[in-house]
């Protein structure tokens, strides 16, 4: 089974934006003591799903932001 998988950025400040000889750009991100940066992920089994999620997701902001960490969800299986 292939899943797709929706992410969101969250308290990421930009710090500096780079462009390349190739007149692409890079992005670097920071956070700050009281608002850490952090990454949420979500899988889905379809890509429609994926897509959907995508544009649902900041109405769903408090699920992502209280979600559990990876170790929490591998704690609550016994791993």
């Amino acid at each position: 089974m292939f899943l797709r998988y929706s992410f969101s950025l969250s308290n990421a400040m930009v710090k500096e934006v780079i462009t390349e000889e190739d007149g692409s750009q890079k992005i670097l991100y920071g956070d700050t003591d009281g608002k850490l940066m952090y990454i949420s992920c979500t899988g889905f089994k379809t890509e429609e799903e994926a897509i959907a999620e995508s544009g649902e997701i900041m109405n769903k902001r408090d699920f992502y932001t209280e979600a559990l960490t990876v170790a929490e969800y591998v704690a609550q299986i016994g791993y």
